[in-house]
């Protein structure tokens, strides 16, 4: 069956970057990184039914479950994980990149491929380097960890990227641990599944990447998820002053780094491949190419594709 997801546009006038149009072209899987008892979310075949790139304007959504029958064979599905943080300009550019070679490869080259994209949490910043409730000005904590003339390469780096892709990324405000955003997204998904959860998602994303705001500060996150008709302000607080979904954190960020990754952005392609870093979207569209040539099986059992020049590295994380 299928029914319309009107656009977000509680959440701001301009609450969507372009790529997170683009987001919506593909499919989110519930959070499960590890867990004993994750939430039973539907898996979810968004289909933009408007241009992919649209600025200042909500934007209606095609969802479509993926039980739904089709006539012709399958597409190979390439899962995703995309392991990042609310508070990495990198992982912003990453996400960009690997959209837009998503989009590009459904909406120009039309592969036999579909997506599906799991969103798993990550602290970039040790807790003892920027303890939990601690709010440090942004420039001042790159400067102190980089040195200024580092800051000052990495903001030149990231702030052309972001002009030449019309993304307004921000280096003002404070910077803060993300544990109450990544539980706020995590309860979203229980709350609504994946249909409240990318609202969510990108709320966070735009609140501190473009205007600047502490996604730290509960009201700044009770205001998101008032907009997107996740909960009430009152409930949004209640919920975040809590400990609940803490835990839940907190295994899925240490258990990262406990199967290797110190740094984010990183996506995991179909368990077996990883590519780490700001990439850029010529690399995707390879590997997607590659894994559409290996063809595709009504079965869902998929032939190898030729092996991935670098950087993509072969891996056992997600296996």
């Amino acid at each position: 069956m299928s029914r319309q997801l009107r656009g977000y546009s509680q959440l701001s006038q301009r609450c969507f970057y372009d790529y997170h149009s683009v987001l919506l072209y593909s499919a989110f899987k519930v959070i499960r990184f590890f867990l004993s008892t994750p939430p039973t979310l539907p898996v979810l075949d968004a289909r933009l039914t408007a241009s992919p790139y649209i600025f200042d304007r909500a934007v209606d959504y095609h969802i479509t479950s993926s039980g739904v029958e089709h006539s012709k064979m399958p597409d190979r599905v390439v899962k995703l994980t995309i392991v990042n943080d609310f508070v990495c300009p990198n992982c912003c550019i990453g996400q960009h990149e690997l959209l837009t070679a998503i989009t590009y490869c459904k909406e120009t080259l039309h592969l036999p491929i579909s997506f599906e994209l799991e969103h798993m949490p990550f602290r970039l910043i040790n807790n003892a380097v920027l303890p939990e409730g601690t709010k440090i000005d942004r420039e001042t904590f790159y400067a102190n960890r980089y040195g200024k003339g580092g800051f000052e390469k990495f903001a030149t780096g990231i702030t052309k990227w972001a002009k030449e892709k019309n993304i307004p990324i921000a280096f003002r405000g404070v910077m803060s641990q993300s544990t109450l955003a990544h539980r706020l997204a995590l309860k979203a998904g229980q709350v609504g599944g994946q249909e409240l959860q990318l609202p969510i998602l990108f709320g966070i994303f735009k609140a501190n990447m473009e205007d600047g705001k502490d996604i730290a500060d509960i009201q700044v996150l009770a205001e998101i998820a008032a907009g997107a008709g996740m909960m009430s302000k009152g409930e949004v607080v209640k919920f975040l002053e809590s400990d609940e979904l803490e835990k839940d954190v907190d295994v899925m960020c240490d258990k990262a780094r406990s199967v290797g990754i110190t740094g984010v952005p990183m996506i995991i392609i179909d368990g077996k491949w990883a590519v780490s870093g700001g990439q850029s979207s010529d690399v995707f569209v390879q590997i997607f190419k590659k894994l559409a040539a290996a063809g595709v099986s009504s079965t869902g059992v998929y032939s190898a594709p030729s092996p991935f020049p670098p950087p993509v590295v072969e891996t056992a994380i997600y296996a």
